[in-house]
């Protein structure tokens, strides 16, 4: 279930992209840029102190860059899951 309610949602995230470019005839890079005087009134402001503390690039990535990473992620995350699961009732 988890590694089907990623790539769902790495598909919907894209075509929701794509389609809202079709839509505006706006790029989503386009859109980001537009946002940019808002965002850095906002992020220093210290409202948003998790969201100011993440590196500029955090948001740069394309849907292949987070599909690279995703998987990778989940999966040593159950890996690690397992692991814990089974030296538990290895214990003594």
């Amino acid at each position: 279930m988890t590694f089907g309610g990623f790539l769902t949602g790495i598909a919907r995230t894209e075509l929701d992209s794509a389609l809202a470019e079709k839509r505006t005839g706006v790029s989503n890079a386009d859109f980001w840029q537009s946002q940019e005087p808002v965002l850095s009134k906002v992020m220093p402001s210290g409202r948003y102190p998790a969201l100011a503390a993440l590196d500029e690039d955090s948001f740069a990535g394309d849907g292949t860059s987070v599909f690279e990473l995703g998987p990778t992620a989940l999966l040593d995350g159950i890996a690690a899951l397992i692991a814990a699961r089974t030296a538990r009732t290895d214990a003594p």
